[in-house]
């Protein structure tokens, strides 16, 4: 049997940080009491309760993302997510293509990253901003 973890826990600058997966806010531990630090613009395919309680497992692999780890960096922020749908890879290939990046010179070094991959290294890159 699948579970899914509704809280993400992770240290940052020797603090502890909660996220429940249902909210777009994380959390500082602190003193004994739960103070927000930043809110987090999420997809519509966010897993609710009320879809968890609705549906199987296999389908909210399908239809949701499913948040499993959140760590901070410096001022970058990283969220790990997993899902069972995968998006036309020749859409979200010819948009990169075609695209005018501001520092081509990061685009070719993405490009050459992505040429060095196989099907078994399981990449996952996914940008998020915080909601101001």
């Amino acid at each position: 049997m699948n579970v899914l973890k509704e809280n993400i826990f992770y240290e940052f600058n020797n603090r502890l940080f909660k996220k429940e997966v249902y909210s777009d806010t994380a959390y500082l531990f602190e003193d004994q009491n739960f103070i927000p630090h930043m809110v987090i613009e999420q997809s519509e395919n966010l897993l609710t309760p009320g879809a968890k309680s609705k549906q199987s497992f296999e389908e909210i692999h399908v239809n949701f993302y499913i948040q499993r780890r959140l760590f901070e960096v410096g001022d970058f922020v990283f969220y790990k997510f997993l899902n069972g749908h995968t998006p036309d890879k020749r859409i979200i290939i010819n948009a990169f293509k075609n695209s005018n990046p501001k520092y081509p010179e990061k685009k070719k070094e993405l490009e050459a990253l992505a040429a060095s991959l196989n099907e078994n290294d399981n990449p996952v890159l996914m940008l998020a901003k915080l909601k101001k």
